[in-house]
């Protein structure tokens, strides 16, 4: 008997807002829907949202996306630098300077989403976040 792929543990199907973005780091909303999940960006200054769990790499339409939530994820973004860690910035895009401190008064979800393997290349395997309090 063959063995057949029925579908790519490390991407999904998904919905998602008009606004999100290819690149956007985003959390989960709800339950799925017909085999959908639902995301949107993430905002890592509110309290109250849970942390990322994936990046969009594409989007089929204005509110349908493909998500990755871990492994190889490449030709989603260019110039990244290898070895180099990337955290989820304050504009739900990756950024490679580690966010500090948090807002005054405020807080920030710190959170690692991966490491670049060459420029085009990420290694995505997102962490838990740290929570930092501003001052």
């Amino acid at each position: 008997m063959a063995v057949v792929a029925r579908a790519n543990a490390g991407y999904a199907l998904g919905d998602c807002l008009s606004a999100d973005e290819v690149g956007d780091c985003v959390r989960v909303t709800g339950a799925q829907v017909d085999g959908r999940v639902q995301v949107t960006s993430v905002d890592p200054t509110n309290p109250g949202e849970d942390q990322a769990v994936g990046i969009i790499v594409d989007k089929i339409d204005s509110t349908t996306c493909i998500v990755v939530f871990q492994g190889r994820m490449r030709d989603v973004y260019t110039g990244l630098v290898p070895g180099k860690r990337y955290w989820v910035g304050a504009d739900a895009k990756l950024t490679d300077v580690r966010p500090s401190p948090a807002p005054a008064g405020g807080i920030f979800h710190l959170q690692l989403m991966g490491v670049a393997l060459d420029d085009e290349e990420l290694m995505l395997d997102p962490q838990m976040p740290t929570v930092m309090r501003g001052q």
